[in-house]
């Protein structure tokens, strides 16, 4: 195209399109540089495209934990990395949350929503232009000092992925949202990020390109307030099945024959060919031996 702030004509030898394939892996760099804005989270489709035309490799949205206001106006953090030269080094002093500053931004958490949300932004939004290894920062944990803050008989927090496509984004965070507000869900954490589709796995739970959301909430230590977060979980991933999306499988154990049939409809010949390939049973773990148990009936045509 041509310029049109009438400043005269671009003089450069070096010009590259507006949309463009980001670098390969072998040209990425081991360092990363982050660009954070807080977003509306309906717009965060649109800024992801726009954030990868301008050659951004990574990132994801933290969303708002507090449910009151309109859900249009929902607010998250928005963070983006893209690569810088290999010269680039991490410098000292850079802005990073001390253990009694993550445990002090939980406890607030848990008593006031809004103002966690607000100081978490504000503290994520002063790292802007901090630079960071590409490989320790997508490492995840829990952070330090969440032992400290954790209070047993308080309760826990339960994690969670669904994954739903990308034009469905929008209206199934509508629908969840009204559901954990009339149920009233306990959400301590949550983020949003984009993932590709698995062409390899026999049972992939990125069986498209999707939307990930993921999703935290508080369990109180009780017989009843683990009902209750069973069935809040329960409820969420019967909304991702109605949009035709999927979860992961091995989080925690409030997962139904049917929603497991209806996200993975091939789990039955999983097993089946589990039992061909390894008779003995030599690779196996927790999560293999619960959802075995849960199919009893693979066995029991196997046997026949």
């Amino acid at each position: 195209g041509q310029p049109v702030d009438e400043a005269g004509p671009i003089k450069s030898e070096h010009h590259l399109p507006i949309h463009r394939s980001a670098p390969s892996y072998a040209e990425q760099t081991p360092t990363v540089e982050i660009l954070e804005t807080g977003i509306k989270v309906i717009d965060l489709i649109d800024l992801v495209t726009k954030r990868k035309e301008a050659g951004y490799l990574y990132g994801d949205c933290q969303y708002a934990i507090d449910l009151d206001g309109p859900a249009e106006e929902h607010q998250g953090v928005f963070s983006c990395y893209q690569p810088v030269g290999d010269d680039e080094l991490v410098p000292a002093g850079q802005k990073s949350l001390s253990k009694d500053s993550w445990k002090g931004l939980y406890e607030l958490a848990r008593a006031n929503k809004k103002a966690a949300f607000d100081v978490y932004s504000k503290y994520y939004m002063g790292t802007n232009g901090q630079i960071y290894w590409s490989d320790s920062h997508q490492l995840s944990s829990v952070f330090e000092g969440y032992m400290d803050a954790v209070k047993e008989h308080d309760g826990t927090e339960m994690i969670t992925e669904v994954y739903v496509r990308k034009e469905d984004l929008n209206a199934f965070l509508a629908t969840v949202r009204t559901d954990f507000i009339a149920n009233n869900a306990d959400v301590t954490y949550g983020t949003i990020r984009f993932i590709e589709k698995d062409q390899d796995s026999f049972l992939a739970w990125a069986r498209e390109s999707w939307v990930c959301i993921v999703c935290n909430l508080h369990v109180v230590h009780s017989e009843e307030g683990i009902e209750k977060v069973k069935k809040d979980f329960g409820n969420l991933l019967d909304r991702v099945i109605e949009f035709g999306g999927c979860f992961y499988l091995t989080y925690h154990k409030w997962i139904s024959k049917e929603q497991v049939e209806a996200a993975y409809p091939q789990f039955r010949e999983f097993l089946m060919l589990k039992q061909k390939y390894d008779p003995s049973e030599v690779f196996q773990s927790d999560w293999y031996r619960y959802f075995k148990d849960m199919y009893r009936d693979v066995a029991a045509e196997k046997t026949d």
